[in-house]
């Protein structure tokens, strides 16, 4: 076995997926948020508002946009830019997995009601969404939170067909998350069928919408509907943005990444600390150290004071997940395993890397996807 290495920038390692070092010690996570910088480039306010004015001109559907929230910080201060600042008038779409959290529903309630915008929740049949995800934790997979992630764009390019909406702004930001590695988060359809089939009961999933990457492809390049993530082209800190959106918004702050979601805090803390061991923290502090916003042993500290969650919590998503005592040991005591143990859409799209490396080089395909599915 190879000896742990450190990044001499970020506080990645060889227990990262994919982690590799340059002669200079830099890692490779390191180098393609040096592009990523150099493609998406900050752009002072009034020329945004500008690009989009555009938009809003040429546009005859009732809305101008889609926006994606889920009542955290990033998909708030998105819809608040949206709205307020580019001057847009957005649909609003809530994914609703069964896992909200109480302060997460009251902050998209005091967003849209001081905004005054058009507002949707896409409910899925919580049966289904339980079935779904017991399947990937009894496949112990690192990604468990995927149904809901994928729930999520199926929703989104659902509902945009329904109302023709061709723009959806995105709530996501490689400065202050980075980029996880494929074998932690590999969201596409083909996986979430393979692993339910296998581990799951397999009946009809009655309203869940499903989609993998060849739907999405087509949903972008023939059904012509552009995705967003304007937290790229701005000087975006999730601290000021949270400070704002407390004073404008009656914002509450839920403790911790993702923690809008109960599953996510779950997965995030519990399972994936305890079971693999690793924190995909990590991922998003040495985002933060690229961009000035830590330091190495400031981002350490945070991962090493923290608390384990409470007991109780723990055995109330457990209860919710319908998971016993035996499936937990079983899921204890089993090898892990990723998405490469599975039926993906990775062999389909890995045999067209060079036309979508020549796409991104001619903005026509996000790079931060490339990145994470095709290099």
């Amino acid at each position: 076995m190879d000896s742990f290495k450190e990044c001499k920038v970020c506080i990645l390692n060889s227990s990262v997926p994919e982690f590799r070092l340059d002669s200079s010690g830099t890692c490779n996570y390191c180098e393609d948020h040096k592009k990523l910088n150099s493609i998406y480039k900050i752009e002072e306010e009034k020329i945004l508002v500008e690009k989009f004015k555009k938009l809003r001109e040429k546009n005859s559907n009732k809305y101008d946009c889609l926006v994606g929230i889920s009542g955290g910080v990033d998909s708030c201060y998105t819809l608040h830019f949206v709205k307020k600042i580019l001057n847009l008038n957005p649909l609003v779409i809530h994914y609703d997995d069964g896992w909200n959290t109480e302060i997460a529903s009251k902050n998209i309630k005091n967003m849209i009601s001081k905004l005054g915008v058009d507002y949707i929740t896409y409910v899925n049949d919580w049966n289904d969404m339980q079935k779904l995800y017991k399947s990937f934790f009894l496949a112990k997979v690192p990604d468990p939170g995927v149904p809901g992630d994928l729930g999520i764009f199926g929703a989104i390019f659902k509902t945009c067909n329904q109302e023709n909406i061709k723009n959806v702004f995105f709530g996501q930001s490689f400065r202050t998350e980075g980029t996880q590695p494929r074998e932690w988060s590999f969201i596409d359809g083909s996986y979430v069928k393979s692993i339910y089939k296998k581990y799951g009961d397999n009946s009809k999933l009655e309203n869940y919408p499903n989609i993998n990457f060849i739907e999405i492809a087509y949903n972008i390049y023939f059904k012509r509907i552009k995705t967003i993530p304007i937290l790229n082209y701005i000087n975006y800190s999730k601290e000021n943005a949270k400070k704002f959106l407390i004073n404008e918004y009656k914002f509450e702050d839920y403790g911790g990444y993702h923690f809008e979601n109960s599953l996510s805090k779950f997965i995030n803390k519990y399972y994936n600390k305890n079971f693999l061991n690793f924190d995909r923290d990590i991922i998003s502090l040495s985002a933060k150290i690229r961009e000035g916003k830590l330091s190495k042993n400031e981002a350490k500290q945070i991962l090493n004071n923290e608390k384990p969650l409470d007991q109780n919590f723990v055995n109330y998503c457990l209860m919710k997940l319908r998971i016993n005592e035996i499936e937990l040991q079983s899921i204890i005591n089993s090898k892990p395993k990723n998405y490469k143990n599975f039926f993906t859409s990775y062999n389909i799209i890995s045999k067209f890397k060079f036309i979508l490396k020549l796409l991104v080089k001619m903005r026509l395909f996000n790079p931060i996807l490339y990145n994470k599915y095709v290099k």
